[in-house]
């Protein structure tokens, strides 16, 4: 029995093949139409996208377009949590730009650890040992 996964494109032809129990189907191949003008355009933005990327891992002071490419957070997102004052943070002298310090930004988003159920399970056992936590 052949099972067909999806990814492979049969012909009408190929598929009245395989019902008839032939093993090997007759694959079409897909018509490509490259548009030059468009792939000329995403390469362009692939190429800005990896200036951007690069520049990013050489800056300290972030600005908030930077942040939210490194934590993966919307900027009003960020915004809220600047406003709340939940995420550590700079502003310019005027008080008009927020700037993050990238390490400590680093470590903002690290410093809420979740434990693991292996480091639970040996917290429980050496608790009920030693009845100190």
């Amino acid at each position: 029995m052949l099972l067909l996964t999806g990814r492979e494109s049969v012909s009408p032809a190929g598929l009245a093949k395989v019902c008839r129990g032939s093993l090997t189907p007759v694959p079409v191949q897909p018509q490509i139409r490259i548009d030059e003008k468009n792939m000329e355009e995403q390469l362009l933005n692939e190429l800005q996208k990896i200036r951007e990327l690069t520049l990013l891992g050489i800056k300290k002071a972030l600005t908030m377009t930077d942040a939210s490419l490194l934590t993966g957070l919307s900027k009003s997102h960020l915004y809220k949590l600047v406003c709340a004052k939940k995420i550590p943070y700079y502003k310019s002298q005027g008080g008009k730009l927020t700037y993050f310090d990238r390490q400590e930004l680093e470590a903002w988003m690290l410093s809420s650890r979740i434990k693991t159920n292996a480091e639970l399970e040996q917290e429980t056992a050496d608790y009920l040992a030693t009845g100190k936590k």
